[in-house]
């Protein structure tokens, strides 16, 4: 026979999400009823399993003529037995009495909160999930399109990028302190200069003009020759009495230059009284001409003959101590002008006045 308390058990689980079958089995394994009970009691709950129970609802309990007191989550929970009827199979015309669950059935207090049926999740939940989900999609696939469509300028970017921060910027100084520490002094660093060869030509003696013989074949002529040609730094002494003695090929930036000097111990003084002793004439080695003397009266000047090195190398001492006045008319302005320097030039035009 079934009571008010089991329908309202039934009925409160049901709303709560449970099946039929679940109801079912624990009623049967720990409450004590029988199959027919459960299936008439089944039969009155299903027409109302599609309405929404009102909460509270209150119970009248069969033969006390009381309300039952609405499930509350605030009140204390009752005790199962006043749900279930007792295991006692004996009837008697008065109430029947309270069936009580097997001690192995213990059922959560939650039976006794409100119950009410879960409201199923709104479509516009679901509605909105879906755009949320779509809106990143779209923004991840936009990415990979734009990372694969500027790959190699990302690409490029980062090496940029890596490379400078992995290497110190020339533009910046090499000593950077931070604003609390005192930089270091710092000292000039001696730069050395770099070595430059000269080739030592040797000693040998100064070549006549117009006397072919004191200058073929001879070797530190031959040696000053081949340098001026290729232009390497390069010294040689040739002995005179009256002219220069030091004659050098000189190598610079921009230039190949000889220079015709005397010894800073040199005796010599000019028709002035000038002493000669380290004074020099430096001239581009490309103004050099060689001097017909064959009339002293009108010299000619003409190109050098360069495959001759002993050959060359006079010309180039003629011309820088006598030719080089005699084409310029001992005309300051026209020598300074080819590029030569040096107070051996004020010499020989101050000489050649005083003779006049």
């Amino acid at each position: 026979m079934i009571t008010q308390e089991l329908l309202g058990y039934i009925r409160g689980e049901t709303a709560k999400g449970k099946t039929r079958e679940e109801i079912r089995g624990v009623l049967l394994s720990g409450g004590g009823w029988s199959e027919d009970d459960l299936s008439e009691a089944f039969r009155e709950i299903i027409p109302m399993q599609g309405m929404v129970l009102p909460n509270p609802v209150a119970y009248e309990r069969q033969g006390e003529g009381k309300p039952v007191e609405p499930v509350s989550s605030l009140s204390p929970s009752p005790s199962l037995s006043s749900f279930l009827p007792s295991s006692s199979p004996s009837v008697s015309s008065s109430p029947s009495p309270i069936r009580s669950f097997s001690p192995s059935y213990s059922p959560s207090s939650s039976l006794l909160r409100k119950s009410s049926f879960s409201e199923p999740a709104p479509s516009s939940h679901r509605t909105s999930s879906l755009l949320k989900f779509l809106a990143i999609f779209i923004i991840i696939a936009g990415l990979g399109f734009g990372f694969w469509f500027y790959r190699s300028s990302i690409i490029n970017l980062w090496t940029s990028l890596f490379s400078k921060i992995s290497s110190p910027s020339s533009d910046l100084p090499l000593n950077t302190t931070s604003d609390t520490e005192t930089a270091a002094p710092t000292f000039p660093i001696a730069v050395t200069p770099p070595v430059i060869e000269t080739i030592n030509c040797g000693v040998g003696t100064a070549p006549k003009l117009g006397n072919p013989s004191t200058y073929e074949n001879d070797s530190v002529l031959a040696c000053l020759g081949a340098n001026a040609i290729n232009c390497k730094n390069a010294k040689g002494v040739l002995q005179d009495n009256f002219f220069p003695t030091i004659f050098e090929i000189t190598k610079s930036q921009d230039s190949c230059n000889f220079r015709l000097s005397y010894p800073a111990d040199s005796a010599l003084i000019d028709i002035t009284g000038k002493q000669l002793a380290g004074q020099y004439i430096l001239c581009p080695i490309d103004v050099v001409k060689a001097i017909d003397n064959t009339k002293p009266a009108t010299p000619k000047f003409n190109a050098p003959n360069k495959a001759d090195f002993s050959e060359y190398a006079s010309d180039v001492y003629f011309y820088g101590t006598l030719g080089l006045f005699a084409e310029n008319n001992l005309d300051m302005a026209k020598i300074q002008a080819l590029g030569c320097s040096g107070e051996y030039i004020q010499s020989v035009i101050a000489s050649y006045k005083a003779k006049r």
